[in-house]
Parts: C-alpha cells; sequence; structure tokens
C-alpha cells in the first residue's frame, strides 16, 4: 500500500490502517525519540504520547506528496521530544559554556567517523549533554537552520552555533577515547 493510500485509510479510521501505520513508523521514530532523550524507558512513554498525537490529528494531515506523511510525523515526535526536556531541564538557558568566544576544533574528527560504527557514534551521541545533543540533533539530523533552532528552543543564533560545534568536538572527543578503548 502507498503512502497516499494509507493517509486516506487512516484519515477515515481504519484501524488496520492506523496499525500499519504504527507498525512502518514506530522503529524509525524510536530511533529518533532516543537521539533527543536518551532514557529508553522515558523515549518510550515519548513515543506512545506521539502516536497518540498522530491518530488524533491524522484527518488534518494535509498529503503534499511522497515522504510528507514521513515528514510530518517526524516533526510531532522531534517537537514532543523537545517539550519533554524544555520540562525536564533547562534547554533554552544559556551559561558560560555557551558564550565564550574559543570554540574547540575538530581537527581529524572526520577520519574518526570512519573508524567505529554507526552504533557507537549513536551511543557517543547520547552521551553529550542535553544542551549540546538537542541543537546537534536538530542541525545534523533535522536540517534546522540556526534561525529556527533559537526560535525553537529560546536561545541566540550565535548559541545555537557555538553548541553545534562544542557538541562536533565534544562528539570527536568521544570517539577518540572509545578508540583508544578498543586498541
Amino acid at each position: 500500500m502507498d503512502e497516499q493510500d494509507l493517509v486516506t485509510l487512516c484519515q477515515s479510521g481504519d484501524k488496520r490502517a492506523l496499525r500499519m501505520l504504527y507498525d512502518k513508523y514506530a522503529g524509525m521514530m524510536m530511533g529518533v525519540v532516543i537521539r533527543y532523550v536518551v532514557d529508553r524507558e522515558s523515549s518510550k512513554d515519548i513515543l506512545h504520547d506521539c502516536f497518540i498525537k498522530i491518530f488524533e490529528s491524522i484527518k488534518r494531515f494535509e498529503y503534499r506528496g511522497v515522504g510528507s506523511l514521513n515528514a510530518w510525523i517526524r516533526r510531532i515526535v522531534v517537537n514532543t521530544a523537545l517539550d519533554f526536556l524544555k520540562k525536564k531541564s533547562s534547554l533554552n538557558a544559556t551559561g558560560e559554556i555557551d558564550t565564550i568566544a574559543e570554540i574547540p576544533t575538530e581537527e581529524d574528527s572526520i577520519e574518526i567517523y570512519d573508524e567505529v560504527s554507526d552504533d557507537i557514534i549513536i551511543e557517543c551521541i547520547g552521551r553529550l549533554p542535553d544542551r549540546l545533543r538537542v541543537v546537534f540533533n536538530l542541525f545534523i539530523f533535522e536540517d534546522t537552520p540556526h534561525n529556527e533552532i533559537a526560535r525553537l528552543l529560546g536561545i541566540t543564533e550565535s548559541v545555537s552555533r557555538v553548541r553545534v560545534h562544542r557538541a562536533k568536538a565534544l562528539l570527536a572527543e568521544t570517539i577518540k577515547l572509545h578508540i583508544n578503548r578498543e586498541r
């Protein structure tokens, strides 16, 4: 069944279609949630909340071509994860770490990513502090521009840029430590 047919059936309230929608997207979206909220139990709760929102609002979804359903679901998942993190911690608070002009370099960071598996990289991303991990995920995985990240999190664009650079540097450092432990 193609995406448009699935949407049409879901919008008509077809329970099998809603189950198909869940089965098709739950695993992928759990991966998205875990990139933001590392705790598995919280991630499961967030994913559950996401699908409740998706099922409640599917009738208002406007199909715009292949990939639009995935993008719409992903946006709900990311926003729900961000809401959870905003309630849990101070993602939008700025501190000394966000205002220091000197940013660690990312020298040799490209090459180190080739030395480890994707699973290790994802695990290392999960170790980043919330405020760095969230901005990194939005910028790298969601392709969100800094002005939009700033709006979403209530920070400045420059803080968003600094956090991405710091996340990349810390990620490279964490991966180097992992590589050295493995040797």
